[in-house]
């Protein structure tokens, strides 16, 4: 890993104009991560652009500055350097190769299988890329606006789950107050990613449900959704795992054109992410996910097989 100091000093002299992107299916750490590095950029004078090549779920639109991300990338490509924020690796980046030839790379990450890809990394493991950056803009003093502070905390309180998950430390809750004395809009970020559910979530969870299974000899507890749109179901993984007998949790989604998604989570020491690697997944130690192409059934045993493997 790049030093932070270096990494910092390098992003300063770095070439305008610079592009900012995220992983695939970007979530609000990816997000707003992205739109609080692009606010210090600005300061810093460059010439900066958000890009994802995919439409960003509109839930997300509670976010300041959300309308400044673009899906279309500039005539003429001018763009000299590339900041990817929360991807482990360049090839989780949507649409890559349109940003390859891009001449210097920076990667700002907390994944443990973080490839190191740019030609700087600051890969730390903490909760959330919205926590490395709220720790190094607070180290270093630079101004954060409550846009900016409402950004990062949304970020961090998204990725910890409500402060749920084992990635948590002292620091996150240290950091999170600082945000929060710095006018980040902590009822309105809470009120729109956890009490805003519409219907389609409870017709996710009546579905989970009647496709609902529990091994309690190995910990395991799955569902599976037959029939899902790409935007819904995310979140039922953390429904699941609530489950007292889930050692391990796993939410499988049939998407439309033979897509499945499958949500990992760990309640012991089990790495999901070291386990969807060799799906061609990847996430945290605890939480991670797998993409496949390929009927719902056979989706499930392929997965399932290795899984129950491995626990047992």
């Amino acid at each position: 890993m790049t030093n932070p100091s270096e990494f910092w000093q390098a992003l300063k002299q770095a070439e305008s104009p610079i592009l900012i992107t995220a992983h695939q299916d970007p979530d609000v750490d990816a997000v707003g991560s992205c739109l609080a590095i692009r606010k210090i950029l600005m300061q810093w004078h460059k010439d900066v652009s958000i890009w994802f090549d995919e439409p960003i779920s509109n839930w997300m639109r509670f976010l300041p500055e959300y309308q400044l991300i673009h899906h279309e990338l500039d005539s003429g490509f001018p763009y000299k350097t590339l900041v990817v924020c929360d991807s482990s690796s360049f090839d989780r980046v949507k649409s890559a190769h349109k940003v390859a030839g891009i001449s210097t790379h920076f990667n700002i990450d907390h994944h443990s299988d973080n490839t190191e890809f740019g030609a700087f990394n600051l890969v730390e493991q903490r909760s959330s890329v919205g926590e490395i950056l709220a720790t190094h803009f607070l180290e270093n003093q630079w101004p954060i606006s409550a846009d900016t502070a409402t950004q990062l905390y949304a970020a961090i309180v998204f990725d910890t789950g409500r402060y749920l998950h084992p990635n948590v430390t002292a620091n996150t809750f240290s950091v999170s107050a600082e945000l929060a004395k710095l006018g980040a809009n902590l009822s309105g970020i809470n009120a729109q990613l956890f009490l805003n559910n519409d219907q389609s979530y409870f017709e996710d969870i009546k579905q989970a449900l009647g496709d609902f299974h529990v091994e309690p000899d190995i910990g395991l507890v799955y569902s599976v959704i037959k029939e899902c749109d790409p935007e819904r179901g995310k979140s039922v993984i953390d429904f699941i795992r609530t489950h007292r007998e889930a050692r391990i949790a796993a939410v499988f989604r049939g998407l439309p054109g033979n897509i499945v998604k499958v949500n990992l989570r760990a309640k012991i020491e089990f790495d999901v992410a070291d386990f969807a690697h060799q799906f061609g997944g990847g996430g945290h130690r605890k939480a991670a996910g797998i993409t496949l192409k390929g009927k719902l059934p056979q989706v499930v045993d392929q997965v399932l097989g290795p899984l129950r493997h491995a626990l047992s």
